[in-house]
């Protein structure tokens, strides 16, 4: 089983399952695997929020226009829309985001998107 850890910022939305997406540098899970959703892993506070099923897994560049993606059916052409599944209230807060944490113009990973419920 693959474990994801999030930042305490988003912790009540994965737990709820309102944030059903993340975005990570480096491919960690296929889809059907069985995922693990923590928060403060490695941290006495480590807590697990759920567990789901990766049901989607694509790369993407965020650019400050807009996501890319090789497989773009699976996401929405809301760049806002795409941004609230994956916590942020726009787009430009997401882009923003992942400025601050790595300091480039553009980003590069994978996103992963998970069932709405515990599988």
């Amino acid at each position: 089983m693959v474990a994801f850890n999030f930042k305490k910022q988003f912790a009540d939305a994965v737990e709820s399952g309102e944030k059903l997406q993340t975005i990570r540098r480096t491919r960690r899970a296929n889809v059907g695997d069985k995922v693990q959703l923590y928060t403060g892993m490695r941290a006495s506070e480590c807590r697990l929020l759920r567990e789901a099923k990766c049901v989607a897994v694509d790369s993407v560049l965020l650019d400050v226009e807009r996501p890319y993606f090789s497989q773009p059916g699976w996401w929405p052409k809301d760049c806002d829309e795409f941004a609230r599944r994956d916590g942020f209230r726009t787009y430009f807060d997401m882009y923003a985001f992942f400025f601050n944490q790595y300091g480039k113009p553009q980003f590069e990973g994978y996103v992963y998107l998970f069932s709405a419920k515990d599988d």
